[in-house]
């Protein structure tokens, strides 16, 4: 081994150790539901166990042309305009009736049944890929309403 191969291989450690995951960051509960009309909307959770916030800045499905995130009823963001903050040793659910991911141009493969990676991107460069069930609209996890029920752990 050269002195130069040694230096370079030492200069791409940094670049390695700022793509990681970020510590203590999970995603759970995955799936997208596909609506008539080609309409398809994602669920999950995400737990942050660190000590530190954690910032999304973007999502994206090789199922979907584009996603984003959105509040029902309401507009939708760009994962890569403000993003997601989780704050530390918390966890989020986006469930229906809250916040969402909306799949823009879903693609033919997207269909009942199948599964497809979903890669949330945070600050500094690192990733996380999960995968996300995709179900019929009127299918629901536990502790998640039905299409039109009462929210969950409401009555």
């Amino acid at each position: 081994m050269t002195y130069r191969t040694l230096l370079a291989g030492l200069m791409l450690l940094p670049l390695q150790a700022v793509a990681a995951t970020p510590q203590g960051v999970s995603i759970s509960n995955g799936w997208f539901a596909m609506a008539p009309r080609t309409q398809v909307i994602g669920f999950f959770s995400i737990s942050n166990a660190g000590s530190q916030p954690q910032l999304v800045t973007g999502w994206q499905s090789p199922g979907c042309r584009a996603l984003h995130l959105e509040e029902a009823g309401g507009e939708g963001r760009s994962g890569g305009s403000s993003g997601l903050t989780v704050p530390a040793r918390s966890r989020m659910a986006f469930v229906r009736g809250s916040y969402h991911l909306s799949c823009d141009g879903p693609n033919p493969a997207m269909r009942t049944g199948t599964t497809v990676p979903v890669t949330f991107s945070f600050r500094g460069g690192g990733t996380l890929t999960t995968p996300f069930e995709v179900r019929d609209v009127s299918a629901h996890p536990p502790g998640q309403p039905p299409a039109g029920g009462p929210p969950a752990g409401g009555g």
